[in-house]
């Protein structure tokens, strides 16, 4: 934790954040009263507090109780709406009951059942002093009312607020609170579609839990050329003109995810911190084609995909316009190779960014108050972790929101110390224990789950076989082809790196992997495969190549290695290539050489098997 001087720009990271720069009203005055009912509310919490001053800042209590209602009126802004006005009153007064002498009766009596079950439901969830604490304590606290979606929504404003003042704290409870708001709260705004609020917490809270990364990830951000005015005009006005050539009526737009998105991104990518691990991921700029209806977002990516070509990487885009995401999000997905790195390109209608980037909030604004598909429930791990999911969250789902690659493994899981069937939906406040095997588990290869989880862990699991299945045609085409090249001195395609781009162009693959996969899947049969070998361009065979590959099996034994390329050496032979793998105290070598004839050949294989070390001896 650094120290007392980081508290100033710790505070300011926040304030400089959209969010953060609102100025909140402070008193009567400043404060968009627009029903009686509201300045009411005001009045009965002003009088309540009066008195109370805030620890970090020493202003008045009330104040901030008006700051939280007057983020809720800035996020909502809806007027002559009971259900807005039920949650502005709730804001003025959720800590009344906590920290004055108003009652729950007393505020249910002036505001009626709604306001006080909002109330309540606030001031039963007190996330102090979480950190640390035994799973019964975690449990009691994230109970009963918090599942609300409206309750969530004024704790998250609550939240907001409060952390423009987290560097203002002793530094000892700093670290606690950062991690209450993006273990906790940045989970329920992104539980209820919240972009820009969840973004917000997460970034609040980067530069104080994890200090020294937010220093190195922000420096190397500063000097990224994606985020330069320059190179970000020069896109928007790029992608801008595509849309007017084609015809379509569009506004671009940017955005910069937060720095605690994009490192996260980036280790989720297995890329290394530093300048070029950040190349690959795309959130680093966003640039938004925003269009009037569903059927010119498509007419836009076609112009994109024509626009941009083969920069388009195509194993990342996305439409959830067609099927809808879980949470709801809509939008076409490209992700763009351009000169500097990747960068994010997202079609969607005005409707769609609404919802995108606001969720239940958007839902609000358009009347609808049935918010009771957003009521979440909590379930930990047995490490303390906590995971925010809908209601009808089923095991499946809860082991894809700890670990995506846990979901595949999964063998067996636990809810509360009971062992279950991944199917069983899971209670709220549980404690789920997910056990993996070393590879996919039968849970997944018995396509149980198709029916019994949410579309995005059915992606992933899909993902997960269809991995399985591309592999297993690897392997069986690593078994087709050794038959093939056995004869020409070498047994994969791996060894013969310099001949290997002809044949490929020949066959009409990109790599070598997929040309294994074409030939154990049978789309390239061996006949021909063996015509391709000896084409005039290609001519792979054993006097042109000049290699001899040895591959040699047997149990562990001191000095294995050193034996046998000095065998090869004495034999004449230059090692071009060696490979070494152990397995369970076995080992396998395959050795790569040029230089040796027919008749060494022979002599090297006699000499090999006649040791008792190696169990196999293969020389081609």
């Amino acid at each position: 934790m650094a120290g007392q001087e980081e508290k100033n720009p710790r505070t300011q990271e926040l304030k400089n954040s959209r969010l953060g720069k609102q100025e909140y009203p402070k008193n009567k005055e400043e404060f968009p009263f627009w029903s009686e009912r509201i300045q009411r509310a005001f009045e009965v919490g002003q009088k309540a507090h009066e008195g109370q001053t805030r620890k970090t800042t020493g202003e008045p209590y009330f104040n901030h109780c008006v700051a939280v209602a007057g983020i809720i009126e800035s996020w909502v802004f809806v007027k002559e709406s009971r259900f807005v006005e039920d949650l502005i009153c709730a804001a003025l007064l959720h800590d009344a009951v906590e920290d004055t002498k108003l009652t729950w009766g007393d505020i249910r009596e002036m505001f009626g059942d709604e306001v006080a079950f909002l109330v309540d439901g606030v001031s039963k969830f007190k996330s102090e002093g979480l950190v640390g604490s035994d799973h019964e304590t975690i449990k009691k606290v994230l109970e009963g009312y918090f599942v609300d979606p409206r309750v969530v929504i004024l704790k998250l404003a609550d939240r907001i607020h409060n952390m423009e003042t987290l560097g203002d704290m002793p530094v000892e409870k700093q670290g606690p609170k950062a991690w209450e708001t993006e273990e906790i709260y940045a989970r329920m705004a992104e539980a209820l579609g919240m972009w820009k609020v969840m973004r917000e917490l997460k970034d609040g809270a980067f530069p104080i839990r994890f200090p020294e990364r937010y220093r190195m990830v922000k420096e190397i951000m500063d000097r990224d050329p994606r985020r330069s005015e320059g190179y970000i005009a020069a896109l928007c006005n790029n992608v801008r003109a595509m849309s007017g050539r084609g015809g379509v009526e569009a506004e671009i737009g940017w955005r910069l995810s937060g720095l605690r998105q994009i490192d996260q991104k980036r280790r989720k990518m297995g890329r290394p911190i530093g300048e070029n691990g950040y190349e690959g991921v795309s959130e680093v700029l966003s640039i938004g084609i925003r269009v009037g209806t569903v059927e010119d977002c498509y007419r836009c990516l076609g112009l994109m995909r024509a626009h941009f070509g083969g920069n388009i990487d195509q194993s990342r885009s996305a439409d959830t316009i067609a099927v809808r995401a879980d949470n709801g999000y809509q939008a076409l997905k490209e992700v763009v190779n351009l000169g500097f790195g990747a960068v994010e390109v997202v079609i969607m209608t005005g409707e769609m960014e609404e919802f995108n980037n606001w969720g239940v909030i958007s839902l609000i604004k358009k009347g609808i108050e049935d918010l009771s598909g957003y009521r979440m429930k909590f379930v930990f791990t047995p490490d303390g972790e906590v995971r925010v999911l809908p209601l009808t969250a089923s095991l499946w789902d809860v082991a894809a929101a700890i670990n995506p690659k846990l979901v595949t493994m999964m063998v067996a899981v636990k809810i509360d110390g009971e062992y279950e069937l991944p199917s069983v939906q899971v209670p709220h406040g549980t404690t789920v224990e997910v056990i993996a095997g070393k590879r996919i588990g039968s849970f997944v290869s018995d396509r149980s789950w198709e029916s019994a989880c949410f579309r995005s862990t059915g992606r992933i699991l899909r993902q997960a076989l269809e991995e399985v299945d591309y592999r297993q045609s690897v392997e069986l085409g690593v078994m087709k082809s050794r038959k093939m090249l056995a004869p020409r001195g070498v047994l994969t395609f791996g060894d013969i790196r310099d001949e290997i781009t002809p044949l490929l162009s020949l066959l009409g693959c990109r790599n070598i992997d997929e040309l294994l996969f074409a030939i154990g899947d049978g789309e390239i049969d061996i006949e021909r495969l063996d015509s391709v070998l000896d084409h005039g361009n290609v001519k792979i065979n054993k006097e042109n190549l000049g290699l001899t590959t040895v591959l040699v099996r047997g149990r562990n034994a001191k000095g294995i290695l050193h034996h046998l390329t000095g065998v090869i050496t004495q034999r004449g032979g230059d090692i071009v290539r060696s490979i070494n793998r152990d397995d369970w105290g076995i080992f396998e070598i395959r050795v790569v050489i040029r230089g040796l004839e027919k008749q060494q050949e022979d002599v090297l294989r006699e000499e090999l098997e006649s040791d008792g070390r190696y169990t196999e001896v293969l020389v081609v």
